[in-house]
């Protein structure tokens, strides 16, 4: 069974067969990336969420858009603030600051955090002022990142791995043994991944792994998440698809291989440590 989902969105294919396989990692046929927009929804107004309205494809907080005070396209005057869905003369109420005629708490507001004008961005929200990230992940060039795992902010942020290494425990270690993608890699997809799913014969969302085949579909070749990221980006492991969807942190779509059980953690770090030491076709 095929699906094709709605335009604007990726394109993405299920096939279901006796095997049970399904990935929409890297769909058959032209991919198709959705245009950007504030929220992705299929109409092209914005998806809001914390309280905003959708204004004209915008997220808007009609207690304090200037242009959108109390209703969409309702604009306050020149010599007006928007404060409390109201237009007002005489400036904004204590605590608030204006941005634009917006009557703003700098301190929370993720699109004025401090001052007027510094949007959060890169899953950030803003408190007490200052851009921060949840979850024990570090705001690093404008995306929070786990800076325990990221190779690029290993330990802090800029502090990248070199080449042959990943992070681990915000330290930049050795990618481990020497693996070899004939003698390690490849049986690893033969025994798991081309029986049923992705062999030559009509190979699920178009990828092919059999012997020959699975390295040039995979190294540098783009996959659909929004970012394009590769299958398999040459010394970035947790950066690569294939690895994602080995260990289940893929853009979409389910954990590899389906219906067959997770791979052994021994078998994935050979996977991880082959990408991490460069992706050579040796």
């Amino acid at each position: 069974m095929i699906r094709a989902f709605a335009p604007g969105l990726a394109l993405f294919v299920l096939v279901v067969g006796s095997s049970g396989c399904t990935d929409d990692t890297r769909p058959a046929g032209p991919r198709v990336i959705p245009p950007p927009d504030a929220g992705g929804a299929l109409d092209g107004s914005a998806s809001c969420t914390g309280g905003a309205t959708s204004c004209g494809g915008q997220c808007v907080d009609l207690a304090s858009d200037f242009s959108n005070c109390g209703a969409c396209g309702n604009a306050c005057n020149a010599d007006e603030v928007c404060s409390g869905s109201r237009c007002l003369t005489g400036g904004c109420p204590s605590g608030t600051t204006s941005c634009g005629g917006s009557c703003v708490d700098t301190e929370r507001s993720a699109t004025h955090c401090g001052e007027c004008g510094n949007t959060c961005v890169g899953g950030s929200s803003c408190m007490a002022g200052e851009c921060t990230c949840g979850g024990g992940l570090e705001l690093c060039d404008g995306s929070c990142v786990d800076t325990s795992t990221d190779t690029a902010h290993c330990g802090g942020c800029g502090n990248a791995c070199g080449a042959g290494e990943r992070c681990e425990g915000g330290s930049c270690v050795a990618c481990g043994g020497d693996v070899s993608f004939a003698r390690d890699v490849q049986p690893i997809f033969t025994a798991s991944c081309v029986d049923g799913c992705h062999g030559s014969n009509r190979p699920s969302a178009d990828l092919e792994l059999t012997s020959g085949r699975a390295y040039g579909e995979l190294v540098d070749v783009a996959s659909t998440c929004t970012d394009a990221r590769p299958l398999v980006a040459p010394g970035d492991p947790e950066g690569s698809a294939l690895y994602q969807k080995l260990v289940g942190t893929a853009c979409s779509g389910q954990r590899m291989p389906l219906g067959r059980g997770d791979l052994p953690a021994a078998q994935i770090a050979l996977v991880r440590d082959w990408i991490c030491a460069g992706a050579q076709n040796d």
